[in-house]
């Protein structure tokens, strides 16, 4: 008689080792008990695998966060070098009446003075004639020292 059907109900109830005390066929209860005796390690493996397996995901799941804050951190950088880029040519900006000039740059301007200070955008002025400067933005005609005729044609009709 085969005594495996028997077994898995009673291994939890410490009553297997009974069971096959009491086996007639020595050899089919010598592979169940040996069965028996590697439930224990099969199941260890079992539980093993399944961990190694979680971990494996957690390890995969932690790269690819790692992979996006690196991503985030590139970006932040290019915005902090961007924002050192634009504070350094502000604090290189010089008013030279009527407009300013950038004194740190290779471009030096000229510069809208009331574009800069309102809202501190470098627009360039566009030179109408000797000495007249004219803003397309705000729409501002300035004149320097080196101004003879004032322009005979309005900017803001051209």
């Amino acid at each position: 008689m085969d005594y495996r059907h028997k077994y898995w109900g009673l291994v939890s109830s410490g009553r297997a080792d009974r069971l096959y005390d009491n086996c007639r066929e020595p050899e089919i209860c010598d592979r169940n008990r040996t069965g028996a005796n590697n439930t224990e390690g099969t199941l260890d493996k079992a539980e093993l695998k399944l961990k190694l397996a979680d971990l494996m995901v957690d390890l995969a799941n932690a790269r690819t966060q790692t992979s996006d804050m690196q991503e985030a951190m590139d970006h932040l950088a290019d915005e902090l070098r961007t924002a050192e880029k634009k504070l350094a040519f502000a604090g290189s900006m010089k008013y030279e009446a009527p407009y300013y000039v950038n004194v740190g740059a290779g471009d030096r301007g000229p510069y809208c003075g009331t574009c800069w200070d309102a809202e501190r955008l470098a627009i360039h002025l566009i030179e109408r004639q000797r000495g007249f400067w004219y803003c397309k933005r705000c729409d501002e005609l300035v004149e320097d020292s080196t101004a003879e005729n004032p322009p005979s044609v309005d900017p803001s009709r051209e």
